[in-house]
Order: structure tokens, then C-alpha cells, then sequence
């Protein structure tokens, strides 16, 4: 997690070589790759708030990952034969022909016991307080994942803030109504010991999504939903997942429609051994929606979807995550991701710490005229680097469509929460940067 307001304190020998962190990641993964290890980061957005809690949390994925699906297919092979018999005898040359009583073998269905499978299972039979319990495990917020985003729409009715197991299983329950909670004919781990695959059956063919599984403190967490699929669409005309290379999945309702896309990113080689840049690709999939693919290079991609309301289509923020996270606002124009115009040109967006007296930047929404638009916050902290040791946070929002512009300062101690707020960079009082 870059820290530059360390580099400009302590010099250029605590500043790690571009690229370092992309490699790291790769050379653990391939040690560990028999290990079924992963570490996943907490949102860089929770590291802002570390200025005023001091913690940063990761989560680790399970190293003993046992999926199996449920297989009730009868094979041709276990069935009993049933070729005549053929019996001989000395008075008679007539061949008599037995009748054999033919059973086929139990076909119960031993449900999974952990991960993945167990979460698809308790889905799929409508146990929604199961699900909730491995969904709702981690260090990790259920407000800061961008795994089960989706929920705190309000027909899926989850709150920020009000997460507990019952509104999570709640919030499944509802999910299920439009979502393909069926039992999956395939549950594989890839070979990438990070996505486990499900393949789901539905009228004219299958939906494929991916999940992963981790151990936090003990216990069996996973991440992801079931695809949807309202009853009024056509299965056929659904544009499936890419499951090879993948590096993240989010949703976005990039059209405004209610169905949520799932956007795929996807790695690609990378430019020269040690650089750790590379070339993404991001398919927009698991709706009819037609979306170019959408490529972009850099070092350690970040992709966030921003809904600044209750309905609407959804915008989108992609850039990288080396130095301090920042990039564009994009939004979907025809058949193709265009960056969003402001009135200052296109719009950007970026997260970083103070350094010494120089500004900081944050994102996120803000209730203009009874509506939540888009905004860039500049602050700038005086008497510190922290909350806690300045005196005063000087404050100034930018809309990003209009430009118009507001400045204040928040007086610390007393608005210390105030302050929190806009340097955490919220929307709608959920985290505009996800895990």
C-alpha cells in the first residue's frame, strides 16, 4: 500500500522500486501456489482511515480449499446388466429368458461441508442464514467489499452500518429472487489458486461466475453472488464471464436498467520482467448489454462503481494504484466506456495522503440541490499530518460536472468526524474505493 508521505519524510531509501509491489505479489504467489494463499488488501480508502484509527487489515484466503460439487449423475457403468440369461436343459432345446430385477444405485445428495460449495448449496435450498454466515466472515467490512455491492441497493435492502447476520440473509433471500441460486453442475478451483468457477444451468445452456473462499481466524469465509437473471430475460442472448487470467470482478448497472453487468478485468503479459506494468482488459458480461472491451495499461489496476443515487446508471472510476490510487471517470456512451466530461474537461479522480503542508486529494458524492452529484475534495491539514495532530483541516469540493466549487475548515478536535467523513471519501454512506 503506498505510503508517499513516508517516502518525502523519511527519504528515497524507504521508497520501494516502481513496480515492487506487482512483482512481490506474483513471486508469493508463485512460492505459495500450492498453498492456496492469498492476501487480499484492504481498500486503499480503509488506509485513509487510518489516519484516524491507525489500522489496516488484510485477509487471507484459505490454504486448504475442499470444494466438491454435488454429483448426482448416475453413470451408464454402475448400472446392473441386463443381458438375458439363457438356461439349457435336457428334456427341453427351448431357450428360457430370466427376468433380472434391475435397482439403481441412491443418488442422496451429500451436501458440501465448507467454502464455495457449502455457500452455493445453502443458496440453492434456501438457507439463507448459512449463506450469510460464510458471506458476512472476514476482517474486512461488509461496506468495504466489492463482492456483494450489489446488496446495499435498496431493493436488495441491506444498510450501511446495519449489516448484521439476519439483514445479510435478508438481502440474500432477496438477491435470490432475480439471481441464479440453483444447485451448480461444476465447481472447480482454477488453476490460478485464487477463483474457484461455478457453472450454473439455465434454460438454454449454463452461467459461469466466480467466487473465492479464505480462512479468517478459524473460520470458512467466501466472496461473490450468484448471476443474476430476471425472469424476463432471454438466457440465450446473456454474454457469459471470462474465468482465465482474471485479476477482479465488480458490479456496475452501467445502462440504468436494474440488471447489474459484472465487469471482468483481466491480466495480461507483463511489460518487461520487472517493471510490474501491465495490460488489463475489461469485459463487460452477465447481461445482454453489448459493451466494447476496454483495455488500459499501468502498474496494479483499480476499478471502483459509483451509484450516486437510488437508480440510474452507474459511473465508473479505473486507474492504477502505483504512487497514490487515481485515474478517470468514465460512463457508458453507446456501446463503449467514454470518459465523463466536466466543466474543467474530463473528469479525474484520485485518493493520497497529506505531504508535509501540500494538499491532499479525496472522491466521492455530495448533496447538491436535493441530488448526490460527483465530487473531488482538496484538503490540506494544518499543524500535522494526522487528524488527530492538527489543529485544522481546510476543505475544498469541486462538483465534477458543473465545477462549482465550496471551501470550509473543520476545527480539530471538535470536527473531527466531520473532517473523517470527507477524507475517507464516501457515496451515499458507502466507501467509494473497495476490496
Amino acid at each position: 500500500m503506498p505510503e508517499q508521505w513516508m517516502y518525502d519524510v523519511m527519504g528515497d531509501e524507504a521508497r520501494p522500486r516502481p513496480g515492487f509491489e506487482d512483482q512481490l505479489a506474483r513471486e508469493l504467489h508463485h512460492e505459495w501456489r500450492n498453498r492456496r494463499t492469498l492476501w487480499r488488501p484492504v481498500a486503499w480508502g480503509a488506509a485513509a482511515a487510518a489516519l484516524l484509527i491507525g489500522v489496516v487489515a488484510v485477509v487471507a484466503k484459505d490454504d486448504t480449499k475442499q470444494i466438491a460439487p454435488a454429483d448426482t449423475t448416475v453413470p451408464v457403468s454402475a448400472l446392473p446388466s441386463t443381458t438375458a440369461a439363457t438356461e439349457t436343459t435336457m428334456e427341453a432345446t427351448t431357450a428360457t429368458t430370466a427376468t433380472p430385477t434391475t435397482t439403481a444405485p441412491s443418488t442422496t445428495v451429500e451436501p458440501p461441508t465448507t467454502g464455495v460449495g457449502l455457500y452455493l448449496f445453502a443458496l440453492a435450498t434456501g438457507d439463507y442464514a448459512t449463506a450469510a454466515q460464510l458471506l458476512d466472515e472476514g476482517g474486512l467490512s461488509l461496506e468495504d467489499r466489492a463482492d456483494i455491492r450489489p446488496l446495499f441497493r435498496p431493493e436488495f435492502g441491506l444498510v450501511p452500518g446495519l449489516t448484521n447476520r439476519d439483514a445479510v440473509a435478508s438481502a440474500l433471500e432477496k438477491w435470490c429472487a432475480v439471481a441464479l441460486c440453483v444447485q451448480p453442475t461444476e465447481v472447480t478451483n482454477l488453476d490460478d489458486d485464487r477463483w474457484t468457477r461455478a457453472v450454473f444451468p439455465t434454460p438454454t445452456g449454463s452461467r459461469t461466475s466466480l467466487f473465492t473462499d479464505y480462512v479468517w481466524e478459524g473460520q470458512t469465509g467466501v466472496t461473490g453472488l450468484p448471476p443474476m437473471l430476471p425472469s424476463t430475460a432471454d438466457s440465450a442472448a446473456i454474454i457469459d464471464c471470462p474465468t482465465d487470467g482474471v485479476r477482479t470482478v465488480i458490479w456496475a448497472d452501467l445502462d440504468g436498467d436494474g440488471w447489474l453487468e459484472q465487469l471482468v478485468a483481466q491480466i495480461g503479459a507483463p511489460v518487461g520482467d520487472e517493471s510490474g506494468v501491465a495490460t488489463y482488459t475489461i469485459s463487460t458480461c452477465g447481461t445482454s448489454l453489448q459493451v466494447d472491451p476496454f483495455e488500459i495499461t499501468g502498474d496494479g489496476l483499480a476499478i471502483y462503481s459509483v451509484n450516486t443515487g437510488v437508480g440510474g446508471p452507474d459511473t465508473l472510476l479505473i486507474g492504477f494504484l502505483e504512487g497514490a490510487p487515481n485515474g478517470d471517470v468514465y460512463a457508458l456512451d453507446g456501446q463503449a466506456l467514454a470518459q465523463l466530461q466536466g466543466a474543467n474537461g474530463a473528469a479525474t479522480w484520485a485518493f493520497s495522503f497529506p505531504i508535509m503542508s501540500d494538499p491532499a486529494e479525496t472522491f466521492g458524492c455530495l448533496v447538491s440541490g436535493g441530488e448526490s452529484v460527483l465530487v473531488n475534495r482538496l484538503y490540506r491539514l494544518i499543524g500535522g499530518l494526522e487528524l488527530s495532530s492538527s489543529t485544522s483541516m481546510e476543505l475544498t469540493t469541486v462538483e465534477v460536472l458543473t465545477g462549482a466549487s465550496t471551501s470550509t475548515t473543520f476545527e480539530l478536535p471538535a470536527q473531527q468526524a466531520e473532517a473523517g467523513e470527507a477524507l475517507i471519501g464516501n457515496c451515499n454512506g458507502l466507501p467509494v474505493m473497495t476490496a
